[in-house]
């Protein structure tokens, strides 16, 4: 079902309805999309574990982060209000998950990827 959001383009939040049985996998799908999971928007891909200020996110293995899709409106308010107030806010259960090397790869994030997986 979710793949069929993505497939035929319906609007994310009447994906919602799916949640939080699949709430992973439509992460997922949101990042290999770049879409933002509140609102579908075009996404910038966001560290829910920090990466901190100064280092080189193009040297970062990216697999070993917790990601999420976040259009700038959304990105921007993440950190604002934080994880739990935003968590809650979008009646989410957990956000960002664990992506592989080759799914990193294929939508543009440099990084040094260990093993390639």
């Amino acid at each position: 079902m979710i793949d069929f959001i993505f497939d035929y383009q319906v609007p994310i939040n009447d994906g919602y309805p799916l949640l939080p049985r699949d709430e992973a996998y439509f992460q997922f799908k949101c990042i290999q999309k770049r879409r933002c999971l509140i609102c579908g928007r075009a996404a910038d891909i966001n560290h829910i574990d920090e990466v901190g200020m100064g280092r080189n996110r193009n040297k970062l293995d990216h697999t070993q982060a917790r990601l999420s899709a976040l259009c700038r409106v959304h990105h921007t308010e993440f950190h604002q209000i934080g994880y739990q107030m935003f968590c809650k806010k979008y009646r989410l259960t957990n956000l960002g998950v664990k992506v592989n090397a080759e799914t990193l790869k294929r939508i543009g994030m440099k990084g040094n990827y260990r093993g390639g997986n």
